[in-house]
Parts: structure tokens; sequence; C-alpha cells
């Protein structure tokens, strides 16, 4: 599609995000195009990842993005990416408020506690996972040399 026609799409969608509605398929499924209409969301940009294609809407970049802009648009997301510890830490930075949004029983886990608490409690736990993935993979190198 013509640059200057995306660019006058991401115009109207910056005046109206319910104009997302009415965009082609093709741009509602366009990775790059999506990402770059992140730059100009806003709080009032709710809706965004609503109408974006369900593809995107699993796709953990994509939705990052789109909530550490607008953190009530975790309600859109895929339901495996509403409790991936990355995408809640980017929407709980953004807005205390988007843990509504999170599994229950993450929501209980975390009541009562504060914000800096929260925020902890994500980092540890997508730390405790990079070390639990990079350990696997430690563990499954095969000795080049036969005994």
């Amino acid at each position: 599609m013509d640059k200057d026609l995306r660019k006058e799409y991401i115009d109207r969608i910056k005046k109206d995000v319910h104009i997302m509605k009415y965009l082609p398929l093709e741009l509602k499924s366009d990775r790059n195009f999506i990402i770059e209409a992140t730059e100009i969301l806003t709080k009032q940009h709710y809706a965004f990842l609503r109408y974006v294609d369900n593809s995107l809407k699993d796709d953990k970049e994509v939705v990052i993005k789109v909530v550490s802009k607008v953190a009530d648009a975790l309600v859109s997301a895929s339901d495996r990416l509403k409790n991936d510890n990355e995408v809640l830490l980017a929407a709980v930075k953004n807005d205390l408020n988007s843990l509504v949004f999170a599994h229950q029983d993450l929501k209980n886990k975390l009541k009562g506690k504060t914000l800096n608490q929260i925020v902890h409690y994500f980092e540890t736990a997508i730390l405790h996972e990079t070390l639990h993935s990079e350990l696997s993979n430690v563990n499954n190198i095969q000795p080049k040399v036969k005994l």
C-alpha cells in the first residue's frame, strides 16, 4: 500500500481509534503498520487492539507496544498474553488498574500489593523464566567427546 495512504490512515486513527473498524483487512493484519501506528496511541485509543487481526493480538511484541501506551487494551489481547509476565509488566507500568484483565489466581496473589511490589514480582518472574530457559538449553548440550 502507498506510504502516503498508510500515513493518512494513521492520522485518522489518531483522531478516532474506531476508524480502525473500517480499515482494509490488509492493514489490520499488517504487523509493520500496526507497530508503526502504536507510536500515536494515547489512553483514548483503548480500543486499538480490539480492531487488529487476531494473529496480532497474540503477537507479544505488538501487544507489549500497545499496552505500554494504553494499558486497558490488554482486555483485547489473547488469553495467552493476558497471562504473560512481560506483557503484564508493560501494562502495569502504564496503569496498575490493568491487572483487572490478568488471570484470577494472579490477581489474588497480588491483591493489596504496592505498585513497586507488583513490578518486582513481574521482573523476578521474567528473570526466573529466562534463567530456567537458559539452564534447560545448557542441560541439552551433548558432549562432543566420546568417552
